[in-house]
């Protein structure tokens, strides 16, 4: 997921002048917002009470870094910084905002008249790193002699996608997406699997894979801004014609 996100586009009408802290990241799942009340003074923000002392503060905290940041500490940039999120391991990125802490200390004393507030980023894999063989119909995915069909006609389309992050640098298949027959003739689809019946003639058969932000299976809303979250990618498979090397006739000659 290559987007570049403004941090203060994640909070509705915050009052100025206060700094973002970075609070760290889970792979596994979600921290529980259902416990982040806003105007609590940052009592209840995902269980953390003072991000820039605690070593442990919360879930996020004992992962690592993003970007050159490390977790519970200032964010650069403010009061409107930016985060690039190309090539971070997918997983719940969570940032805090604070806005009152005269003393910059990370925590809303009870002198200060101050709010903190605290929201996720979720990084899921972009589909736009989907790839596969194909390279066009000179250089199909496939290639079936007509002679052959309809022998094995059943095909699974997902098997034509690279899944090697060392040589292809693509995730493989992610579902959720649909499938269209966009080329060619005597086909059928089912799901993932396409059948090349009988008959069909010599030429080129496309399907076309096409995967949205809300087929991606987020537990937060995506962000419909980011192109890296939609994919659209091809896999084309060429009948070829049954060649014939003719008829054979004997011959008698004098030597």
């Amino acid at each position: 997921m290559a987007c570049t996100i403004l941090l203060s586009d994640q909070l509705n009408l915050p009052s100025p002048g206060g700094y973002y802290i970075y609070l760290g990241y889970n792979v596994e799942s979600q921290i529980n917002a259902s416990i982040n009340t806003p105007g609590d003074n940052g009592d209840l923000c995902f269980g953390i009470t003072d991000p820039l002392t605690d070593s442990t503060p919360s879930l996020y905290a004992d992962v690592g870094p993003l970007n050159g940041l490390d977790a519970n500490a200032f964010i650069s940039g403010t009061p409107s910084p930016t985060i690039d999120f190309t090539g971070v391991t997918p997983g719940f990125y969570g940032f805090m905002y604070i806005v009152g802490d005269d003393s910059d200390n990370g925590i809303i004393d009870g002198i200060e008249c101050g709010d903190v507030e605290c929201f996720e980023i979720e990084v899921i894999a972009g589909p736009s790193a989907m790839s596969t063989c194909n390279e066009g119909a000179d250089d199909p995915c496939l290639s079936i002699c007509e002679s052959n069909l309809p022998t094995d006609p059943v095909i699974d389309l997902t098997s034509f996608f690279d899944v090697d992050p060392a040589v292809a640098g693509a995730p493989g298949f992610i579902a959720g997406g649909s499938w269209e027959h966009t080329g060619g003739a005597f086909v059928t689809l089912n799901g993932n699997d396409a059948t090349i019946l009988a008959g069909a003639p010599i030429g080129t058969i496309v399907f076309t894979y096409t995967i949205l932000p809300t087929e991606l299976g987020a537990v937060h809303p995506p962000d419909g801004d980011c192109d890296d979250c939609t994919s659209i990618v091809t896999v084309t498979i060429q009948i070829t014609e049954q060649l014939s090397a003719g008829e054979g006739s004997s011959l008698a000659v004098c030597n």
